[in-house]
């Protein structure tokens, strides 16, 4: 293979590694173009057995001219026959042109699948070296974003999971729906790529990024609280005493023998001053060294300290993930690029905590992407590189999240409308279904990238973001019971905690 691996991770080494056995496999299933000649080549040996005569030989010659007009043994094979040979000469004859087909056909199968493999095999070195080459700038691109990347997911893992070799035998590239190439080549990760830089240069983007990115944060705390709980500690604890002699600490009056200094000792050597240590002995005021040393025992202590403790609730699997992101031509510009933004991020921490996660485009009409099932990133990064045009309709984009929402594996599902708020007006009909799936423990949420917006109670909550300010309002919150608007009486916006997306 003309491909340089080597110096790659152990990831990108394993990935190769089942490309290639892919790869091998495909070449081993490879079905050649003459399946036809070759049945009924199979056909006529079955016949060999038979008697033979002049009808018979004749049909194999015309099957060897059919498929090789030009074949040098049908000269021979018409000759002998017009000779008139024996039946037994014949069976021979019969014999000779079935092994020269079949040589012929051998041959034939056996160029085709050099030609073949040898073209499969600069397809698939293509898509490697392309693969590689996504890997490695997404490597470039996580250095030149930072912190920013982490946002998202790793770039370099979605880069890693993009080799596609699908359709590797179909003699093109596969193909998606727009008629824009699916697995191989760049610029699927182009898309993304360029989408970071994108939110690096933005001052808007880095606002609502770096508000996203605090949602994690936001959402350990909501699910937490904090109570009172009595814990027991054991532990050691060491009191001096004078019981144990370890450490010289000074010198005291008595008459401890062990411990009496070396002076007062020597005056058993002189008989006057014998007399002088017994009356001293007598009188405890002997000069002795004071020693002691540390008594070690086991306490338990009971403390009342502040723990937190997980929401069982919460504590609960988190559900699946529905996108709904207006497409229309009025989100032209920075709320495109949020929108953009926000699905992409939201995607990854989907994928990340392994909830299903489905993505609604909406405008006049709508396309959905479940981004959750194997190939999910090339629908998105489809989604990324859309244009956003036409007029908007949110009563379908609900009504497709509504149906998905009764699926099995989307109950307790979080629903984000992301939109500048101009979707028109939902129906009485439309709200009650949404107010039945939240009965469900379904959520609806709306950011509105919009300067102007008022509350919408039909979501759980709703945030406004200011892409003239960069400042994010909740401006309903369901949980609460209240909305945050502009007050008459002050001309001020009481606000709640900014973004907080369970």
């Amino acid at each position: 293979m003309n491909v340089y691996i080597e110096g790659e991770n152990e990831q990108v080494q394993q990935k190769y590694d089942e490309a290639l056995r892919d790869f091998q496999r495909q070449c081993q299933e490879l079905e050649h173009p003459y399946q036809e000649e070759e049945a009924e080549l199979y056909g006529r040996s079955l016949r060999l057995q038979l008697p033979s005569d002049k009808k018979i030989t004749q049909e194999d010659i015309e099957l060897l001219e059919k498929y090789y007009p030009n074949h040098p043994s049908l000269a021979f094979a018409r000759e002998k026959l017009q000779a008139g040979e024996s039946i037994e000469n014949l069976s021979e004859l019969r014999k000779f042109i079935h092994n020269s087909h079949q040589e012929s056909l051998s041959k034939k199968i056996s160029e085709w699948r050099e030609q073949e493999i040898a073209r499969l095999k600069r397809e698939f070195e293509k898509r490697i070296q392309e693969w590689l080459d996504r890997i490695r700038q997404a490597r470039e691109t996580k250095k030149a974003l930072s912190e920013a990347q982490e946002l998202f997911g790793d770039l370099e893992q979605d880069a890693l999971e993009s080799l596609d070799l699908s359709n590797l035998g179909g003699g093109k590239e596969p193909i998606d729906k727009e008629g824009r190439v699916r697995g191989a080549g760049k610029e699927r990760m182009d898309t993304i790529i360029r989408l970071f830089k994108e939110i690096k240069d933005s001052s808007s983007l880095q606002k609502i990024c770096d508000l996203l990115g605090e949602l994690e944060k936001k959402e350990q705390e909501e699910r937490t609280k904090k109570i009172m709980e009595q814990r027991t500690y054991t532990f050691n604890e060491e009191i001096l005493s004078k019981e144990y002699k370890e450490e010289i600490v000074g010198v005291s009056l008595g008459r401890d023998i062990e411990n009496l200094l070396p002076q007062e000792l020597g005056m058993l050597d002189d008989n006057e001053l014998e007399i002088l240590f017994y009356l001293k002995f007598i009188q405890n005021r002997l000069f002795c060294f004071e020693k002691e040393g540390y008594s070690s025992f086991l306490r338990e202590e009971q403390i009342e300290e502040e723990v937190e403790q997980q929401d069982e609730d919460e504590s609960q699997d988190k559900g699946a993930m529905i996108i709904c992101v207006d497409t229309s031509g009025s989100m032209m510009g920075d709320p495109e690029l949020i929108a953009k933004a926000a699905t992409l991020f939201l995607a990854a921490k989907a994928k990340k905590q392994k909830r299903p996660c489905f993505l609604i485009n909406f405008s006049t009409e709508i396309e959905c992407m479940e981004l959750s099932k194997k190939g999910g990133i090339v629908e998105l990064e489809e989604f990324l590189s859309k244009s956003f045009n036409g007029g908007t309709t949110i009563a379908p984009a609900l009504k497709r999240g509504i149906e998905k929402m009764k699926e099995p594996q989307f109950e307790k599902s979080d629903l984000l409308v992301i939109s500048d708020g101009g979707f028109g007006l939902i129906s009485d009909g439309l709200r009650k279904e949404v107010l039945e799936q939240q009965e469900l423990d379904n959520r609806f949420y709306l950011l509105d990238v919009s300067t102007f917006a008022s509350a919408n109670d039909l979501f759980d909550k709703h945030w406004r973001y200011d892409p003239a300010t960069q400042e994010i309002d909740t401006l309903y919150d369901r949980k609460n019971a209240k909305s945050t608007q502009y007050s008459s009486d002050n001309d001020t916006t009481c606000r709640t905690d900014p973004l907080n997306f369970p």
